[in-house]
């Protein structure tokens, strides 16, 4: 059987080079353990060029479904899928079954409908394509919303992050700080204008030692904290997936501050490796971390109580709730292999049912 798949991103689909969520990597590797041969259409600058980014991407959606017709016209394959609904239009017109993987992250909370249907455009084109079945990251934002908005009837596997199984035997460094994580886009959709505020107003802390990783507009500003506290702030830069157990192997407690729900890969992952997680309690956050046993629910932008947490907090404490939180984490999350072989089998029930 041959599969063809289309993704927005040429390094996702291998764990030596994915920066951020490895879902995809997993998903390749299981495919390929089921003896389906893969082809890989990604913008490369060869079968798709560049994509366009930023606020008015969605202007060149059409540009993208010509190009994708003309790059899989004379490709042989049994099946595709499709990573966040790319170049879904052409799929379509092949005749040829194909699934939708979404990755979540849908902002009911900030936005009206117009404004939703325009940022994530990609999404409802895709679904009006009609595909045969549809995954979607469950990240606790309103992806159950977003299928009703879209109008799609058929069949919907919501999946939550995993987490890698050598996180649950990590052992931690030893430092007599309390050691705050932060891992995710530098962008202040992920809260790190929130962050910067809160290591300003405890930058006299000396029991504190924040450990950031990531890449994006707020870099620079990063940097110059660093900088003019090195003893304080620790910038590790954009890490690939396969580097991030040392990020948590170093971390005593992880702060999401996502301004939507904070059920990211990070959260996931962090419980897996017994570290507790502060986060915004808004949407479904709290299916993802359930307060004062694996982590704490904060009022969102509620900056002060993370503030008096983390001045106040001792370590023996976030070292006590290890066992408790490892325990959460296992009942809730799939590991990053068994969620590739739930997903992999959804695609093939599919294909057995007769599309």
């Amino acid at each position: 059987m041959k599969c063809l798949i289309i993704t927005p991103w040429c390094d996702d689909l291998d764990l030596n080079t994915v920066k951020g969520t490895p879902e995809n990597a997993y998903l390749y590797r299981e495919l390929s353990k089921r003896g389906v041969e893969i082809q890989v259409l990604c913008p490369d600058g060869k079968g798709i060029k560049p994509l366009k980014v930023g606020r008015l991407s969605f202007l060149y959606e059409g540009v993208y479904d010509r190009q994708i017709m003309d790059a899989i016209r004379e490709r042989d394959f049994d099946f595709a899928i499709s990573i966040t609904g790319l170049g879904a239009k052409a799929l379509k017109k092949t005749g040829k079954p194909f699934f939708v993987k979404y990755l979540g992250a849908f902002d009911y909370w900030l936005v009206s409908k117009i404004r939703r249907i325009l940022f994530h455009r990609r999404f409802y084109r895709s679904l009006k394509a009609s595909p045969e079945k549809v995954v979607m990251t469950d990240d606790g934002t309103d992806g159950e919303r977003a299928i009703r908005d879209a109008g799609y009837k058929k069949e919907v596997l919501f999946l939550k992050n995993g987490y890698f199984k050598e996180l649950l035997n990590l052992e931690k460094s030893e430092t007599d700080k309390v050691r705050v994580g932060f891992a995710a886009s530098l962008e202040k959709i992920k809260g790190v204008d929130y962050l910067i505020s809160i290591i300003n107003n405890l930058r006299e802390k000396k029991h504190l030692k924040f450990i950031i990783a990531g890449a994006g507009s707020f870099k620079e500003k990063i940097l110059k904290l660093e900088k003019e506290n090195p003893e304080m702030v620790e910038y590790r830069g954009y890490l690939r997936y396969l580097d991030m157990a040392n990020f948590y192997r170093d971390v005593d407690i992880l702060l999401s501050l996502n301004r939507y729900a904070n059920g990211t890969l990070p959260v996931v992952e962090a419980q897996a490796a017994g570290i507790p997680v502060v986060a915004f309690d808004m949407q479904k956050t709290s299916d993802f971390i359930k307060n004062n046993v694996s982590g704490f629910l904060i009022e969102p932008f509620n900056l002060e109580s993370i503030e008096f947490l983390l001045n106040t907090i001792k370590k023996k404490q976030l070292l006590g709730m290890k066992k408790n939180i490892q325990e959460f984490a296992k009942k809730n999350f799939m590991n990053t292999e068994e969620r590739a072989v739930r997903e992999v089998d959804f695609y093939m029930e599919a294909l057995n049912e007769g599309y």
